[in-house]
């Protein structure tokens, strides 16, 4: 097998790769959420004012996005990048929500 039959493989299975990322990538924010509220949280921040919560804006219309979107048409619509910073925006702005922790918003 030479270098180029191994790449041209490859990209065979780039959209494979990437569904593969993209489900990867949603279990460690999930997984990284727990143990952040779990460990992180409990044993060095009590009583700190310190938190901590995860943040996916969805599907945003960014060239990332659009690889997605070309590979699952049946995903919802993408947000513009100005829809998508609201879910942030709002996390990182909001007075309601400076003793929340260990949340996940979308």
């Amino acid at each position: 097998m030479t270098f180029h039959s191994l790449v041209s493989e490859l990209h065979s299975f780039q959209s494979e790769i990437l569904a593969f990322l993209v489900i990867l990538s949603i279990f460690l924010r999930l997984l990284l959420r727990h143990n952040l509220n779990r460990t992180t949280m409990i044993l060095f921040f009590t009583d700190t004012g310190v938190t901590a919560n995860m943040v996916q804006p969805g599907n945003v219309d960014t060239r990332y996005g659009r690889m997605v979107k070309a590979r699952y048409p049946h995903l919802p619509s993408m947000y513009t990048p100005q829809e998508g910073a609201r879910t942030v925006l709002y996390c990182a702005l909001e007075k309601e929500l400076e003793q929340v922790t260990g949340t996940y918003f979308t």
